[in-house]
């Protein structure tokens, strides 16, 4: 436990540095996004092992190697971009392995995609004018306190599980703490930014009540959705972390899920 509190404190640090430099200039940042994408990338093909060929091993770490720079300068086509690449991908695997099985070309597809997906979101945000302060720290907020209270009020109250058979431990009312800590964190952040007079979302009191509650339960069903994907993905492929480069978390996708 100390160090997983140890490991959780250094990742808020390094993340708040690189998010002060967006200060200096915003690509600084996409450059810190594309490395978790690169270490996230070579987690994916390292838990899948043997399951997938070299062929696709290569095409998975290439995407976000070839993909995030161009959204530095192509953000508003960076989506058509991806699914050109996605289709490219797995024309070049069959090429490559005629006999290719739909299950490794689902590998692939989800290989390429999931580690980066969350993230390549991130940049996008990033180029959203004033307001992409707002926005990315609405998302590390919201999330953070999602896990936060939804580890907390389910220790607390445990009770009827929510998913057994694929997360033994998350409970029905850690999830309804979850989503009370990521309206919580939406609120916080609408209100803290304000008060420090950085741009936020602007419009009549009750459509900005109404936006940081849907916001907020937005961010938190994701963060828990994304949660119990990686349990069942980690199930399927046998494994208990996608990695182990922070000590008491995991890998990396262990916290980007």
């Amino acid at each position: 436990m100390l160090k997983r509190s140890i490991a959780g404190i250094f990742i808020v640090g390094i993340t708040v540095g690189f998010l002060a430099l967006r200060l200096v200039d915003v690509r600084l940042f996409n450059i810190f996004v594309l490395g978790l994408a690169v270490i996230s990338a070579i987690e994916m093909v390292k838990a899948y092992n043997d399951g997938i060929s070299k062929a696709d091993k290569v095409l998975i770490i290439l995407y976000p190697c070839l993909i995030f720079p161009l959204a530095t300068f192509f953000p508003q086509i960076i989506v058509r971009i991806s699914v050109l690449y996605l289709i490219f991908a797995l024309i070049v695997s069959v090429l490559l392995e005629p006999q290719k099985s739909l299950d490794s070309l689902t590998k692939t597809a989800l290989g390429i995609f999931y580690p980066s997906v969350p993230l390549l979101a991130l940049i996008m945000i990033n180029y959203m004018g004033e307001i992409s302060w707002f926005l990315l720290i609405l998302a590390f907020t919201t999330t953070s306190l999602t896990d936060v209270m939804a580890y907390l009020v389910g220790s607390a109250l445990k009770g009827k599980k929510l998913c057994p058979e694929i997360s033994p431990n998350k409970t029905v009312s850690g999830a309804i703490g979850g989503l009370l800590g990521g309206v919580v964190g939406s609120f916080a952040t609408y209100y803290i930014l304000k008060a420090l007079s950085v741009a936020v979302f602007t419009a009549s009191g009750f459509t900005t009540v109404i936006f940081l509650i849907l916001s907020g339960i937005m961010f938190s069903i994701t963060t828990q959705a994304g949660d119990l994907f990686e349990s069942w993905l980690k199930r399927r492929l046998g494994i208990k972390d996608m990695g182990n480069l922070i000590p008491g978390h995991g890998g990396m996708l262990d916290r980007i899920d």
